[in-house]
């Protein structure tokens, strides 16, 4: 189907209005930009679990400096300190 041609003024107006303004969009050229879920699309999943705590800005930062020194990430440094 081809769109019916108008004005951008007249086509932001419209939009803006709420009106239906897809006869005046071509279809079939359209495409998708951005995401959409597709199998084995995305981060690989690391098998961990998202948690937030709240640390007092000095711990917070005790924590990172020990982590940094010993060349690792926050999350594996307080994973070894609670592994058994």
């Amino acid at each position: 189907m081809k769109a019916k041609k108008i004005s951008v003024e007249e086509f932001d107006r419209r939009f803006d209005d709420g009106e239906d303004i897809s006869e005046h969009l071509d279809w079939s050229t359209a495409r998708r930009l951005h995401g959409g879920k597709r199998e084995g699309a995305g981060r690989k999943s690391s098998g961990r679990h998202p948690y937030t705590i709240r640390l007092k800005p000095q711990i917070h930062a005790k924590f990172q400096q020990r982590a940094r020194k010993k060349g690792i990430s926050l999350s594996e440094y307080i994973e070894e300190l609670v592994k058994d």
